[in-house]
């Protein structure tokens, strides 16, 4: 499965992160690295969010946590206070939030395609996990 766990023992949820081929680090690790070695302190406040997460379900406070309407409908998004974010779903069958990438703040133009690089990644996600004979026409 294309598919990394991040934080496995979750109370509510197992944070996972979308591996890309076989790649050992996922872009959401690579996004979050590239934060704790510039010394920012989003890479301490996601890492806590996605925990968090786990254990208790997602934030109610939507400066931490949102979902995304519009054409980011079925994302989500972990936000730290300086701007930066991780995109991710949420597999409520499987109990699972599969993060996609991370990203700066950015621009609501440049955000768009954000969102639908995530969007084809979750569509992915779902074609891989799909159950033969679960869903017939």
């Amino acid at each position: 499965m294309p598919v990394k766990v991040l934080f496995p023992h979750g109370a509510r949820f197992v944070i996972c992160a979308w591996r890309v081929g076989e790649e050992e680090v996922t872009a959401t690790e690579a996004f979050i690295f590239g934060l704790i070695e510039a010394k920012n302190p989003d890479a301490e406040s996601l890492l806590y969010e996605l925990e968090k997460a786990s254990n208790h379900g997602p934030s109610r406070n939507v400066e931490k946590f949102r979902y995304l309407s519009g054409t980011g409908q079925g994302l989500v998004e972990f936000k730290a206070r300086r701007g930066s974010r991780v995109l991710a779903f949420i597999d409520a069958d499987r109990r699972r939030i599969v993060c996609t990438h991370g990203i700066p703040k950015l621009k609501p133009r440049r955000f768009e395609r954000e969102m639908e690089k995530a969007h084809e990644i979750r569509n992915a996600y779902l074609i891989e996990t799909m159950e033969v004979g679960k869903y017939v026409n």
